[in-house]
């Protein structure tokens, strides 16, 4: 076979190291693989049903493979749920400090991009997937948990509290729920209720409130 200049260029650029960006792509290339191919066996199996050694040849790598991005059958189902939530409380920290805890939510809810409070159809799908096994419920506490600590941190910013205070932690824990009162109002009635203008109503009942 003859190689011509443009062939040979590119086969000398496959033979260099990958660059740090082109590596963390193909990371996520694989790690969003993984999560595709085991929400689709959930479907079809069920999550009991479904080994981990089949979610790997489902996506072309090996079962060490999967465990060098996750450590769980949980952990890769809720994959996309986490990045939503830690997309969402990363857009409120980087609000103006000036605001209150509730007005930085209330901020980015109504931004252009929404931080993602608005599902695409494969996300819709997924979550209403992920609503049906049980037992994912621990899981998805102790991440919320999790996502309740960042928020308390930032929380005590705006109020200048230490993150230990109960009012900082009523009000973390306060906004936390109600992220997932709208989800729960959403996940009921998909068709009808829009999550981000639960999400906004939980958010302004929740001010009402406090």
């Amino acid at each position: 076979m003859v190689m011509t200049r443009e062939s040979a260029a590119a086969q000398d650029q496959d033979s260099l190291p990958a660059s740090p960006g082109r590596r963390e792509r193909k990371k996520q290339e694989t790690r969003d693989r993984l999560h595709r191919a085991a929400l689709k066996l959930f479907a079809q199996q069920g999550f009991q049903q479904t080994r981990i050694s089949e979610i790997a040849e489902a996506a072309d790598v090996s079962e060490s493979t999967f465990f060098r991005y996750f450590e769980s059958k949980e952990g890769v189902a809720l994959e996309g749920l986490r990045r939503r939530a830690q997309a969402n409380v990363e857009a409120v920290c980087a609000r103006p400090a000036d605001e209150s805890p509730i007005d930085a939510c209330l901020a980015v809810n109504k931004s252009p991009d929404s931080a993602g409070f608005r599902p695409s159809p494969e996300e819709a799908g997924e979550f209403a997937l992920l609503a049906t096994i049980p037992e994912l419920a621990p899981r998805v506490m102790a991440m919320g948990q999790k996502f309740v600590n960042i928020l308390a941190e930032d929380v005590a910013r705006r109020l200048g509290e230490p993150a230990s205070s109960v009012r900082v932690r009523v009000q973390a824990h306060a906004l936390n729920m109600a992220g997932t009162a709208a989800m729960e109002a959403w996940l009921s009635d998909p068709t009808r209720v829009d999550l981000q203008a639960a999400a906004r109503d939980a958010l302004l009942e929740l001010k009402r409130g406090l």
